[in-house]
């Protein structure tokens, strides 16, 4: 017997502080970033909502689940990675205080990370590992992931079996919506890629 499990990975919305490099720094939602994740949501439903802490993330997550009366569990490994010393600067700071370094993080995450930011192996290592433990406990359901776009490529990275600079590749959008269905069987587990829907 095979067990189909639906999981939806929702990256948040447009954010107050602009284009920048926030982490885990806590901004909430814009207006705008509120209106982007319900017209991506439209009229889906899912049994299980799962959401990073961070505001910008959980915020949505409590308001769509009183209004679908899902379930929610908040959890911090779904948190975007921690930039570290580059927390809250625009890519164009980044480059004058460090020159070179933006380019070096995304030739080799895990060689070069920023100044004091999370060890990229421990930031795939805790997603992949709540990831797993996410579809054990629900399986068979329609689940969805609110969090950040670096988990998103993380979740890409690891369910396509892609080297993490190539998950930097792609673009995951402002409420951009990730489908990906998890086939459980005797033979194991098998993962698809059902769709990357731009916010």
């Amino acid at each position: 017997m095979t067990i189909v499990t639906t999981v939806d990975v929702l990256r948040h919305g447009e954010a107050r502080g602009g284009a920048r490099y926030r982490g885990i720094t806590d901004d909430p939602l814009t207006e705008r970033g509120w209106r982007q994740m319900y017209r991506q949501c439209g009229e889906l439903h899912w049994d299980v909502v799962a959401s990073s802490p961070l505001r910008r993330c959980c915020s949505f997550a409590a308001a769509w689940c009183g209004q679908q009366q899902a379930e929610l569990c908040v959890d911090p490994a779904w948190a975007e990675y921690d930039f570290g010393a580059w927390e809250g600067l625009s890519a164009d700071q980044i480059e004058r205080e460090w020159p070179g370094a933006l380019d070096a993080f995304y030739r080799d995450p895990e060689r070069s990370p920023p100044p004091n930011g999370e060890n990229y192996r421990q930031f795939n290592r805790r997603v992949q590992t709540a990831w797993d433990a996410l579809l054990t406990a629900h399986a068979g359901k329609k689940i969805l992931i609110v969090s950040h776009a670096g988990v998103v490529r993380s979740l890409l990275s690891h369910c396509l079996q892609l080297a993490p600079t190539a998950a930097f590749r792609i673009e995951v959008p402002q409420a951009g919506l990730t489908r990906f269905t998890a086939f459980d069987s005797a033979d194991g587990r098998y993962l698809q890629l059902n769709y990357h829907r731009p916010g």
